[in-house]
């Protein structure tokens, strides 16, 4: 099933991301941090508006999403060689 296999692709993701974070850092706090903050917003983000489905979101939305996810991958990756980040 292929929703399947895209979900497991994203926890596959998820994980080496905390991982990759855990490593940079060398502490289980800051990828522990992201784990709840990324649970609480898909929390609120499902109770403001319901369940989403990927395959209708446009290329558009996408590319929002996926330039999201790269920017703080740079900001965590910044911040766990010590830079300031721009507020």
């Amino acid at each position: 099933d292929a929703e399947l296999a895209a979900q497991w692709l994203g926890y596959f993701v998820a994980l080496a991301g905390l991982g990759w974070l855990r490593q940079v850092t060398g502490s289980l706090w800051p990828p522990l941090l992201a784990h709840l903050l990324a649970n609480l917003a898909l929390a609120l983000a499902l109770h403001a508006t319901g369940p989403v489905d990927p395959g209708s979101l446009g290329s558009g939305t996408l590319a929002l999403v996926a330039a999201t996810l790269l920017a703080a991958a740079a900001l965590a990756w910044r911040k766990s060689r010590g830079g300031e980040a721009a507020a």
